[in-house]
């Protein structure tokens, strides 16, 4: 199986009302999930070049309340790094190497910022 699927959200979103899936080739680089999330939320980013998005990493659970999740469901300023443990993603590295295990269905995995 070469597809994984991420459950996503845009950072200043509601996690449990706008939470988005994108299932992409592991193959592929962040660059190509960039390109993906941008078709995905054409309206949200249609004024943005894809280079723009920051996309993080991030492993927060979305079934229970969690001081992660209130963070966001709170919309404040969500320090990614700092509050959420969240790691940037850069346009060349390896979908593969991020996600070398399937991402939990029940978890947040990313954030565009």
């Amino acid at each position: 199986m070469n597809t994984i699927t991420l459950n996503c959200l845009v950072e200043d979103e509601d996690p449990l009302e706008d939470l988005f899936l994108i299932r992409i080739n592991k193959n592929l680089v962040v660059d190509d999930l960039q390109t993906a999330i941008k078709v995905k939320k054409q309206k949200r980013f249609a004024d943005v070049n894809t280079t723009d998005l920051n996309l993080w990493k991030v492993d927060i659970l979305l079934d229970k309340p969690s001081g992660e999740l209130k963070v966001l469901e709170n919309k404040e300023h969500a320090v990614i790094k700092e509050c959420l443990n969240g790691t940037m993603l850069y346009p060349r590295q390896k979908i593969i190497e991020i996600f070398s295990k399937v991402p939990k269905e029940n978890y947040l995995s990313i954030i565009v910022e």
